[in-house]
């Protein structure tokens, strides 16, 4: 929560407020659900609950992407509402009595609080069912997905927030409760991942035939603590077609990685807990990529084939600058070395010097299903070819303020391409050139977390209207320094498919197409 610069200045509301109470305090209250751009003409509100104490010596808010959940609590404590809420505590907390962080007792809450985030507990979603043998709740932790200190995002996430709603709406762990009472039965399960085989074996498992065996059960629920490419592990491992047999999946994605850019282009509105609660199951756009048969998947400890199926997709393919800045920067040393978003930053420095390299190859775009397909660079001299910058995604953000796609909308299902080559020049020397180059680079990056303004620049290429399929041809020799061994000799040829990296041979391809509903049985949930 944050708090008002002071009471004297604190806006009027813009609409009816209610008197109630919070923790035994006697507050005002007042919920306003408008995006910032209209709170901003009214009384500079931003959407959230605000309240205040009738001498105003306490005004504060919580922001309504803070607030997960509103529970009736009238028949069990006859205490009113119980409210879930994350972020930092405002300051003064103090006055707040038997305050416990990130949750409220309220009694008298706006009726549009309610609307807006009342979980009824009696009436609980298919997908959350356990009792009534609907579903089977599953929690992911990602270890690997960030960090913080030696304890991971997800491992946090899950401590502090996640257990507690859980809890709240009546879930128990199952390796935590012994001697369980007979009334209890809403469990769910936790998987926290050891290795990159763990959550392929949990799908395994999950599809195995054997599995096929037991009481069938409509629904899977994965709540998923990760960064996209646990998400990308996982759709990898559903098997196509969808077994008749198989259950559901329905998947609450909790962003605990470092880009996180799904998450960071889907719940624009409300705390991505809220879509598990309040939202519902929609179809997950995916793109499909074939690769030719020199290709590579790059792991921790070997490269692997890529299965004849193909490779499915929900974020971005990439390749030449942020394939390989994505590359260089997932590594056990520049993890340890480089905390967050900052590895990234070194990797793209890195990436521009000495000496900027233009990635050698060809892309085709199909922009009308059975269209013919055109040559992003058919304009151009031979000499002019090549791209410094390519990437297709299905999403707005790669970050959460880098707004790569800007006319992306969630879960739209288009498929749009970023790209520039060599950007035009005056006649200049070559160290100019490579200069200059490097500095286009960074004003196009600079311009994307400018709120998307990177695709106005001259030279950038934009597929505003989506495509349906993208074919690139690479044609690099192999990279040979005696002092940089550590990248490959297909440094050039790496491609990025939601954060993991594929490894090209010479004169490799990859023909990417959209699936806009996704694939059967796999649904996430979100709420607009």
């Amino acid at each position: 929560m944050r708090p008002w610069s002071g009471s004297v200045n604190m806006p009027e509301y813009p609409g009816p407020a209610v008197d109630g109470w919070l923790n035994g305090l006697q507050v005002c209250f007042y919920y306003h659900s408008a995006s910032p751009s209209e709170g901003a003409g009214r009384g500079d509100f931003q959407s959230g609950l605000h309240f205040h104490t009738p001498d105003k010596t306490l005004s504060s808010f919580i922001p309504t992407p803070d607030i997960i959940v509103l529970l009736d609590t009238t028949q069990t404590d006859n205490n009113g509402f119980l409210l879930l809420y994350s972020g930092k505590e405002f300051s003064q907390s103090e006055q707040i009595p038997n305050l416990v962080p990130g949750r409220l007792q309220i009694i008298g809450p706006p009726q549009a609080l309610k609307d807006a985030f009342l979980f009824n507990i009696k009436q609980i979603p298919d997908w959350l069912d356990v009792d009534g043998g609907k579903s089977d709740v599953t929690v992911i932790l990602s270890t690997g997905a960030g960090s913080n200190g030696s304890k991971s995002n997800a491992s946090e996430l899950y401590d502090r927030t996640v257990k507690t709603v859980l809890h709240e709406i009546g879930f128990h762990e199952k390796d935590e409760v012994e001697n369980t009472p007979d009334h209890i039965t809403n469990f769910y399960s936790v998987i926290r991942t050891t290795s990159e085989e763990t959550i392929k074996n949990f799908a395994a498992e999950l599809f195995s035939k054997s599995a096929s065996s037991l009481p069938p059960r409509k629904n899977q629920t994965i709540i998923l603590l990760s960064g996209d490419t646990s998400l990308f592990e996982l759709i990898n491992a559903i098997p196509t077609p969808f077994p008749s047999f198989a259950p559901k999946l329905r998947i609450a994605l909790l962003p605990t990685g470092t880009g996180n850019a799904l998450a960071s282009s889907t719940h624009l509105s409300y705390h991505p807990i809220s879509a598990l609660l309040l939202g519902s199951p929609h179809a997950l756009p995916l793109f499909h990529a074939n690769f030719s048969p020199d290709a590579r998947l790059l792991t921790r400890k070997e490269k692997q084939k890529i299965p004849q199926a193909g490779l499915y997709g929900a974020v971005v393919l990439s390749w030449a600058f942020h394939a390989s800045l994505v590359a260089d920067s997932d590594t056990p040393a520049y993890r340890e070395k480089y905390p967050g978003l900052e590895r990234f930053k070194v990797a793209a420095r890195e990436n521009l010097q000495p000496a900027l390299h233009l990635y050698k190859g060809r892309v085709s775009v199909q922009r009308h299903p059975n269209s013919a397909w055109e040559d992003l660079q058919k304009e151009l001299a031979e000499q002019d070819r090549g791209y410094l910058y390519f990437l297709a995604t299905l999403v707005s953000r790669l970050e959460a303020t880098f707004l790569i796609n800007p006319l992306g909308m969630p879960l739209d299902g288009l498929l749009r391409v970023v790209n520039f080559g060599k950007l035009p020049m005056p006649a200049i020397s070559v160290a100019e050139a490579q200069e200059m180059g490097a500095k286009s680079v960074l004003q196009a990056m600079e311009a994307a977390y400018d709120n998307g303004k990177h695709v106005e620049l001259p030279g950038v290429g934009y597929e505003r209207n989506g495509v349906e399929g993208v074919k690139v041809w690479i044609d690099e020799e192999d990279y040979v320094d005696k002092n940089d061994t550590a990248r490959g000799v297909g440094r050039w040829r790496r491609i990025c498919i939601d954060g993991a990296i594929v490894e090209m041979g010479k004169g490799g391809w990859i023909e990417v197409n959209v699936l806009k509903n996704g694939l059967d049985g796999l649904k996430i949930l979100w709420r607009s």
